[in-house]
């Protein structure tokens, strides 16, 4: 098959955009014709192409001759239903939080809808055009994530792998692993952290892995002891008794847990065993494997007919495309001033804390013996000094 793969940014690494990487060389490895298409390039296209990928950026950029495409927004979706009417399209969902990631409302534009979770599963079903829903689960590449080396009987090292993790949150954790006598590493675009196109570098020196969605399922993939902790609350564990409503809720980390301060999370890091490592690799490859996904999404295509035929291209479908692009970059603007609100309402009452505290010193000291006693003291060269000023003293 001649495949199509995309999503409106491949800017930076980012959930859906490792996905959209890991599905397409897994469907090249099966032996299928794949090319990526983008809006917004970046370090991703960049890593696409460097794998030995076909990326395009722009619609001149495309040829024909595909047999189906997958998208994963409504962006890519409404302009590509408009220039190739008669190639079926696949919808990946990813989230149900973001209109951008919905599929389309129009009937016609995809023909079935893959979701990646039970909790996207119902939030897609409510919607009031809603295609043959696909249930799937989240792939991994069980040949880049490996585990190098077991767990050790004791936590050494924690990682905090998280591109929204920050603020109190992320206090909370560094304060827990300093307790627990662990050192600590931010990886993602969380507050302090480090970028990284290569997130198995670290998880490989990491005993400990806290994230939620993809990170958790990649730590798993490496050995590692995971515990889902995001910027919304905390599930805890992931153990082969946990895994089936983790693995449900997409490892959301949205807070079954109460994790609300260090001391809390310390005593629920103490439940670490060593022997969580091979349980979670053995989890990740039987569930999670991207070739057995990418085998999963060739029968889906194959399924699928040329529902898009059912609409002429006018021109209606792009201009929706464009709406949507729109309506996505106002929402990403509203988000950042949004955060940036956020850290400035923090810094604020960081200030106000730190005022109070000043005020509390100032108060014990001038309420001290030692005040008293100065102030008693200076007040016989107060007087000299008043009366100095009255008698006109130019040495005063």
């Amino acid at each position: 098959m001649k495949v199509l793969l995309a999503t409106n940014s491949l800017a930076h690494a980012a959930g859906s955009e490792t996905y959209l990487l890991t599905v397409a060389l897994a469907l090249q490895r099966l032996g299928h014709e794949v090319g990526l298409f983008t809006f917004e390039a970046g370090e991703m296209s960049e890593l696409a192409g460097s794998s030995g990928l076909r990326v395009a950026t722009s619609e001149e950029q495309l040829d024909g001759g595909h047999d189906a495409i997958i998208v994963q927004d409504g962006v890519t979706s409404y302009a590509l239903a408009e220039r190739f009417p008669s190639v079926p399209q696949l919808f990946v969902a990813h989230t149900a939080d973001y209109a951008l990631q919905y599929p389309p409302q129009l009937s016609g534009a995809v023909g079935a809808v893959v979701a990646l979770n039970d909790r996207v599963a119902t939030r897609l079903e409510a919607l009031a055009h809603c295609p043959q829903l696909i249930r799937l689960r989240q792939p991994i590449d069980t040949r880049r994530f490996i585990p190098l080396s077991s767990l050790p009987s004791r936590p050494a090292s924690l990682t905090v792998l998280s591109n929204y993790l920050q603020g109190e949150r992320l206090e909370i954790v560094r304060q827990a692993a300093r307790d627990l006598g662990m050192s600590i590493a931010v990886v993602g675009v969380s507050e302090g952290g480090e970028p990284t196109l290569s997130p198995e570098e670290y998880l490989y020196r990491s005993d400990i892995v806290l994230g939620c969605g993809r990170s958790a399922l990649e730590a798993m993939a490496c050995g590692r002891a995971v515990y889902v902790f995001g910027h919304i609350g905390a599930d805890g564990w992931v153990t082969p008794e946990t895994y089936e409503a983790l693995e449900q809720d997409g490892f959301a980390g949205r807070g079954s847990r109460s994790v609300t301060d260090a001391d809390e999370l310390r005593t629920e890091l103490a439940g670490y065993g060593a022997s969580m490592g091979l349980a979670n690799q053995s989890l990740a490859v039987r569930h999670h494997d991207a070739g057995t996904h990418a085998a999963e999404l060739v029968a889906a295509l194959r399924r699928l007919t040329s529902e898009n035929g059912a609409r002429s291209p006018d021109g209606s479908l792009r201009e929706m495309s464009r709406l949507v692009r729109l309506e996505w970059q106002t929402e990403r603007r509203a988000l950042t001033f949004e955060h940036r609100l956020r850290d400035a309402e923090r810094e604020r009452n960081d200030g106000l804390r730190e005022l109070e505290r000043v005020h509390r010193e100032l108060h014990k000291v001038v309420s001290g013996r030692r005040y008293r006693l100065a102030q008693a003291l200076a007040r016989p060269l107060d007087f000299l000094r008043r009366r100095r000023r009255r008698d006109g003293d130019p040495n005063r």
